[in-house]
């Protein structure tokens, strides 16, 4: 015998997940009572099992795990129906004579007013009242039924879980006590009742396990909801934490992409594999230049970088990027980027590497400054000041070769006449002279910077340059009541112009007693090694801070640190530097402000074929 009952339902949810708006629902349920009468509807008996487990799994969820409280609400009826109703049935059909007991319509009438009433309740007020009231009307239905199904519909019993968990789910505390109210009042109230001796203990005790089993249940759920409650809590707040964290990183990432993007140098981030994670706006037309589209060769070596010539191309090991991946921090490395030509461009890049919280290397930042426009500036000035030095010498030394021959007209002073006349033109002499040192020093200074600085070297002694400086420096000191103490000892030959080291040795003496103050002294030393000769010449006068040391042979600058103003436009130490790196030596400095400071010049010593 099978009996087909089809019953139509609502299910869904919006996909905001709040609301469950539901669509028709057409299904059969097939219940075998005997024989070997299968019945298949699309497909064989299993299938039509697996069908009838997936949609009680779906109507499980939804009764239990929904976040909408319609869709739970209509749901927990539906699986209530599906469970009492099937069994009304049966009883129905079997036992005729329950057709006959009024309990059973009013059960059967509680159960279809309450199934009706789910789907009547709405949000608001009255979906508040249907939680706590269907439950309940659900639970009478219950008790109406299986007290007139006895003693076989005893088994219904376990049947009052169902719009017992309902209550507790939605209720909480309340619906524990409803719950166990309601089951006392729907299954142990009828069965004491019922029975033959209501106040036998063991009949009372008998019908307490239930009500006992259901609050017992009841208070694990509701401790399991608010353990559940409290972690949904702290998941939703470390989600927020999240949220605002990404938000806040994505507004970061906004404004660091702004600020690099409006940077007029290129900036680029590399890894430790020497992937690029990061660049700006510039460092993108820096790389056009590098790797145009024509270019067939898109690896490191292929890129169209140069020497500062624009013309060498620039070994792969020495290109800052391969230099800045291999863990090296540098400043100012100057490069040419791109095709030789009128559009090539003068980078200067500094690299520093990036590291973790641990201090592990994470990548490197590379910094690509364009100083093409900045180059042709320093350029045409160095070709301004070249050429203004070249054209003020040649009337620098007519003027002074005219000046000889009028000191020679003049001749002996014999009358008061004729002194002031000589006075002047000696004063005339003295200051073309120096402003010719002036020139000369602007052209050595510039030649060395192009590179174009002529020396004419032989073997000299430095310790005999020493010598002839510290007398010529005499004279000057010994007015300014200052001690020069003559350590120079023999030394060994080197080569180099003889004229050039002079200067710079004299440059050096001349600067320590120009900032030595009276009573001070002066000390001039050689010495040499294996490989070099030097020659040191220390003051103890008033020292310079650490910044001057740092800019002491930059051209034209001044140390605010002396105290004392002098003349001169702070062109010597930087001829000084150019003439000692021509003659590919060292010039350094050591100083302590309000103590004193220490020139060293160090020279090569030739190869004892070279002295040949």
């Amino acid at each position: 015998m099978v009996i087909l009952m089809r019953e139509s339902v609502h299910t869904g949810e919006e996909s905001s997940g709040q609301e469950v708006h539901v669509a028709a629902l057409s299904r059969e349920w097939i219940i075998l009572v005997r024989g070997t009468n299968k019945r298949k509807r699309g497909g064989d008996t299993a299938t039509i099992r697996g069908g009838h487990e997936a949609m009680m799994g779906r109507l499980w969820h939804r009764a239990y795990l929904s976040t909408s409280p319609e869709t739970r609400l209509r749901a927990q009826q539906q699986l209530f129906f599906l469970i009492l109703a099937p069994a009304s049935v049966i009883f129905a059909m079997f036992r005729p004579h329950v057709l006959q007991v009024e309990f059973f319509w009013i059960g059967t009438g509680s159960l279809l007013l309450a199934s009706a009433g789910a789907y009547g309740a709405v949000r608001g007020p009255r979906l508040r009242w249907a939680q706590c009231c269907l439950p309940l009307l659900d639970l009478m239905a219950l008790g109406f039924t299986r007290a007139s199904t006895l003693p076989e519909g005893a088994t219904l019993s376990f049947v009052a879980f169902f719009p017992a968990l309902w209550l507790v789910i939605e209720l909480h505390r309340v619906g524990m006590l409803l719950a166990a109210l309601g089951t006392i009042g729907a299954i142990t109230v009828p069965s004491v009742l019922l029975a033959e001796n209501p106040l036998d203990p063991l009949t009372m005790l008998r019908n307490l396990v239930l009500p006992l089993v259901v609050v017992v249940v009841s208070q694990v759920v509701v401790d399991l909801y608010q353990r559940l409650a409290a972690s949904k809590e702290r998941v939703e707040q470390e989600s927020a934490r999240h949220v605002t964290a990404r938000d806040e990183a994505r507004r970061s990432a906004r404004l660091l992409t702004a600020v690099g993007d409006s940077l007029n140098v290129g900036v680029l981030v590399m890894d430790t594999d020497g992937n690029d994670l990061m660049w700006n706006r510039a460092q993108r037309v820096i790389h056009e230049l590098v790797s145009p589209p024509t270019n067939t060769d898109r690896t490191e070596a292929g890129h169209l970088v140069f020497a500062e010539d624009g013309s060498t191309p620039l070994p792969t090991a020495l290109r800052p990027a391969y230099r800045a991946v291999h863990g090296e921090s540098f400043d100012d490395q100057i490069i040419m980027v791109g095709p030789p030509g009128p559009e090539q461009r003068a980078l200067s890049v500094s690299a520093r590497k990036v590291h973790d919280d641990r201090g592990i290397p994470e990548g490197s930042v590379v910094v690509f400054y364009d100083v093409t426009d900045l180059r042709a500036m320093v350029r045409a000035r160095d070709e301004f000041i070249a050429t203004v030095s070249h054209e003020l010498r040649t009337p620098l030394t007519s003027i002074m070769g005219y000046i000889d021959l009028a000191i020679e007209e003049v001749g002996p002073i014999d009358g008061e006449a004729e002194e002031p006349l000589a006075d002047y033109l000696a004063v005339v002499e003295r200051n073309a002279e120096q402003m010719l040192i002036l020139v000369e020093d602007l052209l050595v200074e510039q030649q060395a910077r192009a590179g174009r600085l002529v020396l004419h070297r032989r073997q000299v002694r430095l310790s005999d340059l020493a010598s002839v400086a510290v007398r010529s420096i005499g004279p000057q000191a010994s007015a300014q009541q200052i001690t020069v103490v003559d350590r120079t000892g023999p030394t060994s030959p080197v080569l180099a112009d003889h004229s050039r080291i002079g200067q710079v040795l004299d440059n050096l003496l001349a600067n320590a007693v120009k900032y030595t103050q009276p009573g001070g002294r002066v000390d001039v030393r050689t010495h040499e090694t294996d490989t070099t000769v030097e020659f040191c010449v220390s003051d103890n006068g008033r020292g310079l801070t650490a910044d001057d040391v740092a800019r002491i042979f930059t051209p034209f600058f001044r140390s605010t640190a002396r105290g004392t103003r002098t003349s001169g436009l702070g062109l010597g130490l930087a001829v000084a530097k150019s003439i000692i790196d021509a003659h590919g030596g060292t010039i350094s400095v050591d100083s302590t402000l309000g103590e004193g400071t220490t020139f060293r010049v160090s020279l090569p010593r030739p190869t004892a074929g070279a002295l040949e």
